[in-house]
């Protein structure tokens, strides 16, 4: 492809709002200490959105945390109890943490009406195993 060709797929990129990572999340990474909690934040206040999802990555494979919708959040297995997502900033709030919640959480804000924006932060989770 050439320079001219790629140029409009950019510019319907940029059009239709897909943006990676800009004004999302805050520069990481995130620390945290084994056993207690921590709060991925987001850089947006009341997000106009009609699906957040966070999702983590060991580095191996990707799973889903909790997908936010207006009609609520849903967690999934692995994080039920642990989890909780502010409808209002996106903000992901992990509770109880685990050597194995380590590693980068993506959030992924979807709107008909803005296009999808995402973002990536490492979590740090500080602390001795006692396993």
């Amino acid at each position: 492809m050439d320079v001219l060709s790629v140029t409009p797929l950019l510019l319907l990129l940029s059009f239709l709002g897909c943006c990676a990572g800009q004004d999302l999340l805050p520069p990481g990474p995130v620390e945290g200490i084994l056993g207690k909690s921590v709060t991925l934040k987001t850089l947006v206040d009341k997000p106009v959105y009609d699906f957040i999802i966070w999702n983590y990555s060991d580095g191996t494979e990707q799973t889903n945390v909790a997908t936010t919708s207006k009609a609520g959040v849903k967690v999934n297995d692995p994080y039920k109890g642990r989890v909780t997502v502010n409808q209002t900033n996106g903000y992901l709030y992990l509770d109880g943490l685990l050597d194995s919640d380590r590693g980068d959480y993506s959030i992924n804000i979807i709107s008909a009406e803005e296009g999808t924006k995402t973002g990536e932060i490492h979590l740090r989770v500080l602390g001795e195993s006692l396993l």
